[in-house]
C-alpha cells in the first residue's frame, strides 16, 4: 500500500495543486512545506533563523536547508509513524535535503510505500504560469489563473485574500534555482524505483485521473 506520495515539479507545474486534490480524494494528511515557513514567519518572526530565511525566501531563493530541515524533519517523522497516507508536497528541493530527510522516510517506510510524482512542464509554461499566478497573503498557498480559477479572490486552503505576485526577474531566477538544485533530486528517487513523471501540461482533471491510476496500479502490485 503506497502510505507517502511526493510531488515535485517545477515552479508553476501545479504539484500543491494536485497534491491537494489528492490529499482530499484519498482522505490523507496533507504536509505542505511552504505552511511550515509560513508558520514560522508569522509566529517567530524575530528569531535569528526565520530573520535569515525570510532574506532568501524574499528574493526568491531556497532557504538554507539546514533551517528548513529543522522546521520539518520532527513534523515528517511523526506524520510516517501514524500509519496514515501522507502527501507532501514542496519538500525534497535539492540533493542536499533530500540526503538528510529521505533515510527518515525509509526509517519508517519500505520504499513499495512510496511514490514520488514528478509533473513535467516545458520553461515557457513555467514562465507563463508564474507570471498569472496568485497567492495567498496568508498561508502562501499558490494559485495559476485559468478560466476556471481566474475569479477567485480567497485561498481555497485558509480562505486569506489572494495577491499577484508577477516578478519576472524573480520567476527566471526560481527557474535557475529549480535546474540547477532540484533537477538532480529526480535523479536520485529514479535510482531509488519510485520515480512516476507525469505530464504538467495537461488539464487539472486529467493530471488527477492520471496519479489516481497510477496509486491505484501500484496498490496492486
Amino acid at each position: 500500500m503506497i502510505k507517502a506520495i511526493i510531488f515535485l515539479g517545477p515552479p508553476a507545474s501545479g504539484k500543491g495543486t494536485q497534491a491537494m486534490i489528492i490529499a482530499s480524494k484519498l482522505n490523507a494528511e496533507y504536509f505542505r512545506v511552504s505552511k511550515v515557513i509560513q508558520d514560522q514567519f508569522k509566529n517567530c518572526p524575530q528569531d535569528p533563523d526565520v530573520l535569515k530565511a525570510r532574506t532568501f525566501y524574499d528574493s526568491g531563493e531556497l532557504i538554507p536547508y539546514q533551517i528548513l530541515i529543522k522546521w520539518i524533519s520532527v513534523k515528517i517523522e511523526q506524520l510516517l509513524q501514524n500509519q496514515k497516507v501522507v502527501v507532501f508536497d514542496g519538500i525534497f528541493r535539492s540533493l542536499k535535503e533530500t540526503k538528510v530527510i529521505f533515510p527518515i522516510f525509509e526509517k519508517y517506510l519500505r520504499l513499495n510505500e512510496i511514490k514520488v510524482f514528478f509533473l513535467n512542464i516545458s520553461e515557457n509554461t513555467a514562465i507563463k504560469r508564474s507570471a498569472l499566478r496568485k497567492i495567498c497573503s496568508v498561508c502562501g498557498f499558490p494559485v495559476t489563473l485559468s478560466q476556471n480559477t481566474k475569479k477567485i479572490t480567497k485561498c481555497p486552503l485558509c480562505n486569506g485574500s489572494l495577491i499577484i505576485r508577477a516578478d519576472e526577474e524573480k520567476i527566471h531566477k526560481r527557474l535557475t534555482i529549480y535546474k540547477k538544485e532540484t533537477l538532480p533530486v529526480l535523479d536520485f528517487f529514479e535510482k531509488k524505483g519510485i520515480l512516476e513523471e507525469i505530464d504538467g501540461e495537461a488539464t487539472i482533471e486529467e493530471i488527477t485521473k492520471c496519479i489516481l491510476n497510477k496509486i491505484k496500479n501500484a496498490q496492486l502490485l
